[in-house]
């Protein structure tokens, strides 16, 4: 069994208010230089908040190349859906989406049940996964699945509520 190590990524960190989460992408060998934005909306489809949104994507210097690469700012096209449903297109995260496993711990001010949404840019695929977080009382959600596209094949997402 294969040992995961996960960079840690922090966001949303001047929130005076809201609850903190924690939400760790695991990523599939397959996955290249990756860019992924998460953010979160209100049950009836209204963004709320960023969770994550890079600075900077990363490109080969040479086909297939991982280690010599090339960081350009990132442009809010390369992730349409997020584009199209974000109200800020601001990045709150300084550098490039990390190449491996990481974690985000960020803060989210949620009023009601939530989706957290991912969409993830791989070479010229793009994947998007949703995940529904209904809550069960006024203080604890439950995370019944996520419904993915086909395509989501080398991202596994868990989302942890740690505190209010």
């Amino acid at each position: 069994m294969e040992d995961l190590n996960f960079n840690k990524v922090s966001t949303n960190g001047t929130l005076d208010q809201g609850s903190t989460w924690s939400i760790s992408l695991e990523m599939d060998r397959s996955g290249f230089l990756p860019v992924v934005a998460v953010w979160a909306e209100d049950s009836s489809g209204q963004f709320l908040e960023n969770i994550f949104v890079p600075t900077k994507i990363a490109l080969p210097e040479e086909e297939g190349d991982l280690n010599d690469v090339k960081l350009m700012p990132f442009e809010a096209s390369t992730l349409p859906t997020w584009s199209t449903r974000t109200k800020d297109h601001m990045p709150n995260y300084a550098e490039e989406t990390p190449r491996t496993h990481f974690i985000i711990n960020t803060k989210l001010r949620p009023a009601t049940s939530l989706v957290i949404r991912v969409e993830v840019k791989n070479k010229d695929l793009l994947s998007r996964i949703s995940y529904f977080v209904y809550p069960i009382t006024a203080v604890r959600f439950v995370l019944p699945g996520g419904i993915a596209d086909r395509y989501l094949k080398f991202v596994y997402l868990d989302i942890w509520w740690l505190s209010k």
